[in-house]
């Protein structure tokens, strides 16, 4: 590619620009004046020629500025950017040298007399240059004149260069027309998302093969042990109940009303309590009288902590005792009564009662990936002849998700991400198409298959043909630019310091 280009200083320049210039950094705020002075030696040379310090610093500091980056992490991986991008502009602009290519004094001064940034006045009287505003904003920049318009020359050869390499890229119809196909077209995927929990039911652990793995993994299973302490082995006082509560947070308009109707409140929950001890069954009276959302459950909580209830709950609770209703008491809601069902005291399994359920459970997630594999495989091969088979789905919690139609040409999936190896796979993929492979995304397993495609009809791109070729061949010119400006910086003697 690089002697082709070489080859080609007397070819004619195809007047194109591919938008920014991709090795310039941001001017303003680059290297300001009150900066310390810096060591001018050097970085790096690239064919003999010398990065310096101090050029090093200031673009570095600037592209410090611009992302405003504050760790140690940061700072380092942003200096080797600018390193590299140093060495790689010395290396394009001997390049240009050696091409030929020249930026002459007067395209320079038409360059910087033609800048926005250094023109004022209105627009009733024109904006204009403004010297006195052009060297104010160089010297708040930290650049003088002859840096400054050295810093243009490099631009707008890069510019230049950019012009000639692209002369050398063409797009036909087909090409765009596939491009513009393939960026447009909409597709939908369907697919099963295997997780291992799902499967560690299908594995069995005999008691042999979990005594043996218990001998041998004692610190593996003490590791797993003193993770899981708080969550499964270290059990608090448990509380299981059933409530019914009359709201008295909604008072009345005024004070008088808000009393009658708090004493008219607690008339109404010492009859209910009377029905509850007097042996009515607790959930009817729950569902008929509690303004609780548990009320259709018939008012039941569950079997929780003792933490999760308020602490008013857990006395009454206490003093009531086990298959007894409580008396009627007070919360920030309202009044409660509640019958407490069951009270499991506070226990902690120790690491030799925990050990054998442990070991049984390390097993199996040692043998789930072979599992999920196995079923993978017969998903695949019964999908493909009939559809998702709901017999082997329900069984394991399993459901078809969809991603939804999204462009084929965007580069992201979904709910999947960037997954590169299904993208590849669905511009030849017929819709109904099932994938043979397994694909593992974020540690766990997919199966997926091609729903829909929606593909934009051949008048559609006749439409507007010109626009998406221009698209394309500034898209090709770009990757022509990069791949050639790699091939310019391996061939140099680069040497950093």
């Amino acid at each position: 590619m690089l002697d082709r280009i070489r080859n080609a200083t007397d070819s004619t320049f195809i007047r194109i620009m591919l938008g920014v210039v991709l090795f310039t950094f941001l001017f303003w705020g680059v290297g300001g004046s009150n900066d310390a002075p810096v060591d001018s030696s050097i970085v790096a040379t690239v064919n003999g020629e010398s990065i310096t310090r101090d050029e090093f610093m200031r673009v570095y500091r600037g592209a410090l500025r611009q992302a405003n980056a504050t760790s140690d992490e940061q700072q380092l991986q942003i200096k080797a950017q600018v390193e590299q991008e140093l060495i790689k502009q010395e290396a394009l602009l001997q390049e240009a040298a050696r091409l030929g290519l020249y930026v002459s004094e007067e395209e320079v001064r038409r360059n910087i007399l033609k800048d926005e940034a250094f023109a004022s006045g209105d627009e009733s009287t024109g904006k204009k240059f403004d010297e006195k505003l052009y060297k104010q904003r160089l010297r708040n920049a930290g650049y003088s004149e002859g840096s400054y318009a050295a810093s243009v020359r490099r631009d707008l050869l890069f510019m230049k260069m950019m012009t000639l390499i692209g002369e050398g890229v063409t797009v036909s119809d087909e090409e765009a027309f596939a491009w513009y196909k393939r960026r447009q077209t909409q597709v939908d995927l369907q697919f099963v998302r295997l997780s291992p929990p799902n499967f560690l039911n299908d594995i069995t652990v005999t008691d042999a093969e979990r005594d043996a793995f218990a001998t041998a993994n004692a610190a593996k299973i003490e590791e797993r042990y003193n993770r899981d302490l708080n969550r499964f082995y270290d059990i608090p006082r448990r509380y299981q109940l059933r409530m019914i509560l009359l709201r008295s947070d909604i008072g009345g308009d005024t004070p008088e009303a808000e009393a009658a109707a708090k004493t008219a409140l607690a008339k109404k929950a010492a009859e209910i309590q009377a029905l509850a001890a007097g042996g009515a069954d607790f959930a009817d009276l729950a569902k008929r009288y509690s303004e609780d959302l548990t009320a259709s459950s018939g008012g039941g909580l569950g079997m929780r902590p003792g933490a999760q209830f308020d602490a008013a709950e857990i006395a009454a609770a206490d003093a009531a005792g086990v298959g007894k209703v409580s008396a009627v008491f007070e919360t920030g809601r309202g009044l409660e009564i509640l019958f407490v069902e069951k009270i499991e005291e506070a226990k902690k399994i120790t690491l030799q009662e925990a050990t054998p359920d442990i070991a049984t459970n390390l097993l199996k997630e040692e043998r789930v990936g072979k599992t999920v594999a196995e079923f993978a495989g017969n998903l695949i091969s019964a999908w493909t002849q009939a559809g998702p088979p709901a017999d082997q789905l329900l069984p394991r919690n399993l459901v078809v998700e969809t991603t939804g139609p999204f462009a084929l040409g965007g580069g992201e999936i979904p709910t999947l991400g960037a997954e590169a190896e299904i993208l590849a796979l669905l511009p030849d993929a017929a819709p109904g198409t099932v994938f043979p492979k397994v694909f593992e995304i974020r540690g766990l397993s997919y199966v997926v298959s091609l729903a829909s495609r929606t593909e934009p009809k051949r008048e559609e791109f006749d439409a507007q043909k010109g626009m998406i070729r221009a698209q394309l061949l500034r898209v090709r010119q770009q990757q022509f630019f990069e791949g050639w400006s790699q091939d310019v910086v391996a061939k140099a003697e680069v040497v950093q310091y």
